[in-house]
């Protein structure tokens, strides 16, 4: 009886330090913010649209290798269906890649930011360029001010990926018009 206990006991051990064996569903491998956006069906507008405009290679980087540290706010499909339905359907037609490559170079920001790494005030510089997103904290809840007419609440955790971060938002940020900032209450 002693001797099955240590067997079961080495054995536990044992398989401790054994790395992982691929699962059923393949070998285990890097996840790569494209990569997770392509299987996101809540977001497939926004991902569509970064294959249109062939950005979602700038998610993945050269040769498919993950591009490093990159956050994304990705926009809900009822997002980019109002933006859509609001004036701005020009931006999806064809031979307007330019602009639309525009409006989604907005949503990504160099450096993986993970919400509890966001900070009152900081700056978000955005692979867009001219225009950046500011965040803004009150009571434990945190908004991003600069590409909505009104501060937008980042209401969910981010999703971690190998190469940066996606959060899922329920606006698309413009940089188009410059908005006023409207005071978070």
């Amino acid at each position: 009886m002693r001797t099955y206990f240590m067997l079961a006991f080495l054995l536990l051990v044992l398989t401790a330090f054994m790395p992982l064996a691929p699962t059923s569903r393949g070998p285990l491998r890097v996840v790569s913010v494209s990569q997770t956006l392509a299987k996101m069906t809540d977001n497939s507008a926004y991902f569509e649209a970064l294959v249109a405009t062939k950005l979602e290679s700038m998610l993945d980087g050269p040769g498919g290798k993950p591009y490093p540290n990159i956050s994304v706010f990705a926009p809900t499909n009822e997002a980019v269906k109002r933006l859509k339905t609001g004036g701005m359907a020009y931006l999806f037609a064809k031979g307007q890649e330019r602009k639309l490559s525009s409006v989604l170079s907005f949503s990504m920001v160099s450096g993986a930011t993970q919400q509890l790494a966001l900070s009152d005030g900081q700056v978000l510089h955005t692979t867009h360029g001219g225009m950046n997103l500011h965040v803004v904290q009150r009571g434990g809840r945190t908004w991003l001010t600069g590409g909505t007419a009104e501060p937008l609440e980042l209401k969910v955790k981010p999703i971690v990926c190998d190469n940066g971060s996606i959060y899922v938002i329920d606006e698309v940020l413009l940089p188009l018009a410059r908005f006023a900032e409207a005071p978070v209450k």
